[in-house]
């Protein structure tokens, strides 16, 4: 696409997650001040991007709860998470060196050009080098990190190797709650997933070259479909948004119709519903996508 699409958000994670990653952009810059001055910067840049977060993002805040995204406990959790990125005498604790590089917001690109990937902060020092990925909320499913997360910081891997010609010592995911996970890549899992990654990318250009339909190519599910922005252009989603849409998450409840919602977020129109029998009875909820007017 020469522009990337309107933003789609299904989930308060993902909308905390912009707005975490918003931050992450900026406040690397502040530990070169003085101690003494970190605290009001950041507090000063916390609420600019926080007010404009609010005027951005309003019209999903009633999805949340809440009548200002402002008021969400996890706000206020993010803001000790990056407080800690600030303050940290020796950021983040993953390097027992004094003498480290710190690379935010880090563009990665294979030697090819067809594989990149922009990760949180990637931290080297004499001895060491380290992905660490940020997240609004929570990264465990059970004991185990979720999968999409690990997938996410082995391909990073992969690409790091592209790059550096080795493999990071170690990846590390920490969320807004304060969980951390940390490991060494598995070799195996990162290769697989650049091949994979490039295996897709050939036949979606052979394709393209022999001018075929895409559909085939398109994987659709609940899990794959989930917060990419790239839904409202996608054919196939659009012939399958039913059985998306129905989830485990709203399967087997008994939804009572409240409105069609004009305008929300990139649909033309969506299914605002309340849940009067089973999980999360009470709640309101919107439902996007089910009653879609073609762009």
């Amino acid at each position: 696409f020469s522009e990337k699409p309107p933003l789609f958000l299904k989930s308060k994670a993902q909308l905390l997650g912009i707005f975490l990653h918003a931050m992450l952009e900026k406040i690397f810059e502040l530990r070169k001040y003085d101690r003494s001055e970190r605290s009001n910067l950041l507090k000063v840049a916390f609420d600019v991007e926080l007010l404009k977060f609010e005027k951005q993002f309003a019209e999903h805040s009633w999805r949340l709860g809440t009548d200002s995204i402002s008021k969400l406990p996890e706000i206020g959790k993010i803001f000790d998470q990056l407080s800690q990125i600030v303050f940290s005498k020796n950021i983040y604790g993953e390097i027992r060196d004094d003498k480290i590089k710190i690379y935010p917001e880090k563009s990665l690109t294979s030697k090819d050009k067809c594989l990149a990937g922009i990760v949180d902060a990637l931290i080297e020092s004499n001895n060491e080098r380290v992905i660490v990925e940020h997240k609004a909320g929570e990264i465990f499913e059970g004991k185990f990190l979720k999968n999409q997360y690990y997938l996410q910081v082995h391909f990073y891997a992969e690409l790091v190797y592209e790059e550096f010609g080795e493999y990071p010592d170690f990846l590390s995911v920490k969320s807004a709650q304060g969980k951390k996970w940390k490991m060494r890549p598995d070799i195996e899992v990162a290769k697989k997933l650049g091949r994979e990654a490039r295996a897709m990318l050939n036949q979606y250009n052979a394709k393209i070259s022999k001018k075929e339909s895409l559909d085939t190519i398109a994987k659709v599910s609940t899990e794959a479909c989930a917060g990419c922005n790239y839904q409202p252009f996608c054919p196939v989603y659009w012939g399958n948004y039913r059985r998306i849409e129905m989830s485990e998450k709203i399967q087997g409840l008994k939804l009572e119709e409240l409105a069609i919602i004009e305008g929300v977020s990139t649909y033309k129109s969506a299914l605002k519903v309340k849940i009067v029998d089973g999980q999360s009875k009470g709640k309101v909820m919107l439902i996007g996508g089910f009653y879609p007017k073609r762009f």
